[in-house]
């Protein structure tokens, strides 16, 4: 399988050069079933035997205080990071959103930057699925303290955009400056706090 070769044809033709995005697609895997009739009967069995869902009902504990702010968080974070043509754009990849939803605005993922006490809309950042996947991965649930690590690297510098390493992935996270602001002066009260309550 491997790689899909740019045709000769398309490599010629009147469109120009192809991109290296254009070069690197990957072929979709091609799989016959050698016998189509066999898998048909077998598939058909293990669908008739598959067990039926169960669910249970479970206590847990639920964060109740999450929801309000991360629904304020939607239109904080749309305003600042839509440009003048009305592209909304990832903090992380400055791409744009990858589609819009049925109302016309863009899909993004509101992703809570650090693990911070209490409940700030500006703790939210504006990522594409891909980039929250990643934030999520490599910080969120990443190692040796990837996130605390970054709220103390976002929150001594006072720059629009803080370094971040997503797997093999060296990156940023780019602020508008009302966000950073925002998010540093959250980030300061959590450490007053902190420091009374010690």
């Amino acid at each position: 399988m491997g790689r899909e070769e740019p045709s000769e044809e398309r490599e010629t033709g009147t469109l120009g050069e192809i991109t290296a995005d254009e070069q690197l697609q990957p072929s979709f895997p091609d799989r016959p079933s050698p016998d189509p009739e066999r898998r048909e009967r077998k598939a058909a069995e293990q669908a008739a035997e598959a067990p039926n869902r169960e669910h249970d009902t479970r206590e847990r504990s639920a964060r109740t205080s999450q929801s309000r702010v991360k629904a304020e968080a939607e239109p904080y974070l749309r305003d600042y990071y839509t440009d003048a043509d009305d592209r909304m754009v990832c903090q992380v990849c400055r791409q744009e959103m990858p589609f819009r939803r049925k109302d016309g605005k863009h899909y993004f993922e509101r992703v809570e930057a650090f693990a911070l006490s209490r409940e700030y809309k500006a703790n939210y950042l504006a990522l594409c699925p891909v980039c929250a996947a990643k934030y999520n991965e490599f910080i969120v649930h990443g190692e040796n303290g990837a996130r605390d690590e970054l709220r103390k690297a976002f929150a001594a510098g006072g720059a629009l955009e803080t370094p971040v390493r997503l797997g093999q992935e060296e990156a940023a996270i780019r602020f508008v400056e009302p966000h950073a602001i925002d998010l540093r002066a959250a980030i300061g009260n959590e450490s007053r706090s902190a420091s009374k309550g010690q």
